[in-house]
């Protein structure tokens, strides 16, 4: 993960106020980790040599293990730096834990997008992680559509019409 990521986090850490004005978590996301996960999509799609799709499917799944882990990271220290709980959010929180809550929700749903990439570079059904993450995404901002519409998109990929409803 490059210093780029790192200062990212930084400042997600002490200024989230600052963070969501400038959209820096947005920023560091689209920058850091999903242009290139889409480079090597393109890139395996283009592939016309198995030997090079193997290679760059390689490249990508090691990229797609890095930002997870450095978005659990991330999840980490926001948890220990404003002490909130992701998992039992309740009412009377600072605005300050506001913001980490719902910087934890978009985290939440790109750490899902990550493991989907995952699974389905890897060419399997395996959805599970990923839905996790969008059910916690789901319970920090239920009114927020994007997660429901990924575990529609889970619902597509795994053949279970209803849940794509």
């Amino acid at each position: 993960v490059s210093t780029q990521s790192t200062g990212g986090s930084c400042a997600m850490m002490f200024d989230l106020e600052l963070c969501q004005e400038q959209q820096v978590e947005a920023v560091l996301w689209k920058d850091v980790f999903y242009l290139l996960i889409q480079y090597y999509r393109a890139s395996i799609s283009k592939a016309s040599q198995d030997s090079l799709k193997a290679t760059l499917a390689q490249q990508l799944e090691e990229h797609l293990g890095e930002a997870i882990n450095f978005y659990n990271m991330l999840v980490r220290q926001i948890q220990k730096r404003y002490k909130v709980n992701y998992k039992h959010p309740t009412a009377g929180h600072s605005r300050a834990q506001v913001l980490a809550l719902l910087l934890l929700h978009k985290i939440f749903l790109w750490i899902g997008d990550l493991y989907r990439y995952l699974a389905q570079t890897r060419e399997v059904d395996e959805w599970g992680q990923a839905r996790t993450y969008y059910l916690l995404a789901q319970t920090l901002a239920p009114r927020n559509p994007r997660p429901y519409h990924q575990l529609a998109l889970l619902g597509k990929y795994a053949h279970r019409r209803l849940h794509a409803v």
